[in-house]
């Protein structure tokens, strides 16, 4: 697992945003009472102001889910395959470090 620390001239700082890239290859898995619904697991990261980037990876994704994970759609992009999850990179890259 990778730690990423923020730049010296931003660690304290108001300034910085977060960001949490969200890589998935299906649909929401399990049912019952045990399940937090999608709508409640994003909750805190909305209220605390975390932009969520989801990347919806093969044909099993639901794209109504990533929907509800990403606030914004243009938060969210589809590849065919782990493998073409590099034709999104660059963007990816662009946007979390603009924050």
């Amino acid at each position: 697992m990778l730690k990423a620390r923020r730049p010296p001239s931003l660690a304290g700082s108001s300034q910085a945003s977060q960001v949490l890239v969200f890589i998935t290859e299906g649909a929401q898995s399990g049912v019952g009472a045990d399940i937090l619904s999608l709508e409640h697991a994003v909750h805190p990261l909305r209220r605390n102001g975390v932009r969520v980037i989801v990347v919806g990876v093969g044909r099993q994704v639901l794209y109504q889910e990533l929907r509800i994970i990403a606030q914004d759609p243009k938060d969210i992009y589809l590849v065919s395959s782990l493998n073409d999850v590099d034709k999104v990179s660059r963007e990816l890259i662009r946007i979390v470090c603009k924050f």
